[in-house]
């Protein structure tokens, strides 16, 4: 998962899709990369708007 805070965006990493590939590109743009454990590099969008989404509006971010 990669966090662009400037940008307002989230990438979701989905497993078998080259998001490895994209990490790698975007990682050094990225304000917050998360990698390991797996689970949260494979968050899925639920989990993200319940635990993740609600940390990051608090801490500065804005809603979509």
């Amino acid at each position: 998962m990669l966090v662009f805070r400037k940008e307002n965006l989230v990438f979701l990493a989905v497993p078998k899709t080259g998001t490895t590939a994209i990490e790698g590109a975007l990682a050094p743009r990225a304000s917050m990369v998360l990698r390991d454990p797996p689970i949260l590099k494979h968050s899925a969008v639920y989990r993200y708007n319940r635990f993740l989404k609600p940390y990051f509006v608090q801490a500065g971010g804005q809603t979509p």
